[in-house]
């Protein structure tokens, strides 16, 4: 059981002076978080197993290798990197990563941006694999970095609360796609940036391998990038994308 420091929170102020999550909630009804350790904050009341806890590790060490990625997407973590360092660099103000993961990709670049970040998982497996990796690259553990265990589709955030959203790599991974971009774009302020990334089914030996992971039940529903990009119709001031291989990679403003 974390331990049971309560923080009453009614809306987003997250203060670099003191480095804490001060308000995440609902819109209207207060919400309860604990402090499971240093830097990690839970949104649930009690222990919550994920489906990637019992396999985080495995799970990552796919996902970071070089020849998977090229074989099976026609991508490269290289791709993955680039990206983020793209947002990073066009961002104001806080960044909420939803469903950051272990961080296999991103870890080095959050440990030295200097951004106040929210790092967001449904696994606290994951959280504390990022929260190790960015600890092997800085030290002390950078003071404006946060990592929030709690669920994507119920985000803690007021609506039109976050200056700025990311979400790598996690689409692909739920069914209802189009409830998942409505509740990440819901907390996201009027005029600010999002980018996401999905895997997809463009390229023959991606679309059969897609297939194959949806019967083990590892992804749900592949789309094309079309199909992907046409879930933000009718959301965005502005939204561009472009694909590399069976990746696809989606930014704009709200």
């Amino acid at each position: 059981m974390p331990t049971t420091l309560m923080l009453r929170l009614s809306c987003i102020d997250y203060l670099s002076n003191t480095n804490e999550l001060q308000s995440m909630a609902s819109n209207t009804v207060p919400a309860n978080f604990y402090r499971v350790e240093d830097h990690i904050y839970s949104c649930f009341e009690q222990d919550n197993n994920a489906p990637y806890d019992s396999k985080a590790n495995r799970y990552e060490s796919v996902v970071r290798s070089t020849l998977y990625n090229f074989v099976m997407w026609g991508t490269t973590p290289s791709d993955y990197a680039r990206f983020a360092r793209e947002a990073l660099s066009s961002c104001k103000g806080t960044i909420l990563d939803v469903g950051c993961g272990g961080l296999c990709h991103t870890a080095r670049l959050y440990a030295q941006s200097g951004r106040n970040l929210i790092l967001l998982d449904y696994s606290i497996v994951m959280l504390r694999l990022g929260k190790a990796r960015i600890e092997k690259l800085a030290n002390p553990f950078p003071a404006n970095i946060q990592m929030l265990h709690a669920d994507a589709f119920h985000l803690p955030f007021a609506p039109s609360s976050i200056d700025n959203e990311v979400s790598f790599g996690v689409m692909h991974l739920f069914k209802p796609k189009q409830e998942y971009v409505s509740s990440l774009l819901g907390v996201l302020k009027l005029g600010g940036r999002f980018f996401f990334t999905s895997l997809t089914t463009d390229r023959s030996l991606s679309r059969l391998y897609i297939k194959y992971l949806e019967k083990q039940q590892e992804l749900t529903d592949g789309l094309s990038s079309a199909e992907v990009v046409a879930l933000f119709a009718g959301k965005t001031t502005t939204l561009h994308h472009k694909t590399i291989g069976s990746m696809v990679f989606i930014w704009g403003v709200k």
